[in-house]
């Protein structure tokens, strides 16, 4: 395997416990290597080849703890979620803070449903201060501007405010329960809940 290409040496187990936790990813990483290289028999090799090597992180040799731990290479990450993160970095930050929020009010109206209010005023609360700050990083964009987006973050919004003044009432919190509602009438006057 050393004499492969695509392979480095590396240091792959500092500890007992670092070699359990890594030892599933690795495993795919090098599935996923071991795949690619099959799949370059013919042309194309060398992108195979860099494409596979970008996906192994190498830990440099150390001689000074003694140790004399196996080569393997270590994965960068998991290389099956590789496109999914790529498409996520591209997304602008404001449309990932919307899918988060919408995110976290699910998580907050599960907490809600299972009884645990302070948890879901919680959660509730950070979905507000992240999709609050996201709207401030609007850049004009196309996406910023569409209509649909508007209503969608409004309306998510509205929702993450209105269940945390549910949660705020049913906890008996009224002070708190006021001041969410005061905040819902200010950004939606017409608001009859």
């Amino acid at each position: 395997m050393a004499s492969d290409p695509v392979f480095k040496e590396a240091t792959a187990v500092d500890s007992p416990e670092m070699a359990e936790s890594d030892s599933k990813s690795n495993d795919q990483a090098l599935s996923a290597v071991k795949t690619k290289n099959l799949a370059a028999t013919g042309t194309g090799h060398e992108e195979v080849a860099a494409s596979a090597r970008s996906r192994v992180k190498v830990k440099p040799l150390s001689t000074d703890n003694g140790h004399n731990a196996p080569s393997i290479p270590i994965p960068a990450s998991n290389p099956a979620k590789q496109p999914e993160e790529s498409t996520k970095n591209d997304m602008p930050v404001y449309l990932q803070a919307l899918g988060d929020a919408e995110t976290a009010r699910l998580k907050g109206n599960h907490a809600f449903s299972n009884g645990r209010l302070s948890d879901a005023v919680a959660i509730y609360t950070m979905a507000d201060r992240l999709l609050t700050a996201a709207i401030e990083t609007e850049d004009g964009s196309p996406a910023a501007l569409d209509p649909a987006y508007h209503q969608r973050k409004q309306a998510c919004l509205l929702a993450i405010r209105l269940n945390a003044t549910a949660c705020y009432l049913k906890l008996g919190q009224h002070q708190e329960c006021l001041a969410a509602c005061n905040a819902i009438l200010k950004d939606s006057p017409e608001n009859a809940k």
